[in-house]
């Protein structure tokens, strides 16, 4: 079993319309402190991560979830971006991985 260590929050996002009409983002917890693995990329690794996005900077390796490119990670205070969609590890819904980068706006 994988030594999961760290815990983040997996939101999703569910756009709202203000007052004025416009659309903003408002995004709602859907899995609160999921235990996992979050490990800095090698720079080999980022190297190689640049034909999905420059700044890909984790990996979080977890129990398996329905999480998509659609949600975010909240880790440590901070909002991720999920690059691509999640790697089932074993192909039977038990791990996967995703590769995350930090949300600068």
């Amino acid at each position: 079993m994988p030594n999961y260590r760290d815990f983040v929050t997996i939101q999703l996002n569910t756009p709202v319309r203000t007052a004025h009409g416009e659309e903003t983002n408002a995004w709602s917890d859907v899995y609160a402190n999921v235990p996992c693995s979050v490990e800095p990329l090698t720079s080999g690794e980022r190297y190689k991560a640049q034909s999905l996005s420059s700044d890909i900077s984790h990996r979080v390796k977890l129990r398996y979830l329905p999480v998509t490119s659609q949600h975010r990670v909240l880790y440590r205070g901070a909002a991720y971006e999920i690059i691509g969609d999640p790697r089932n590890l074993s192909g039977r819904d038990r791990d996967m991985e995703m590769l995350i980068q930090r949300v600068t706006s």
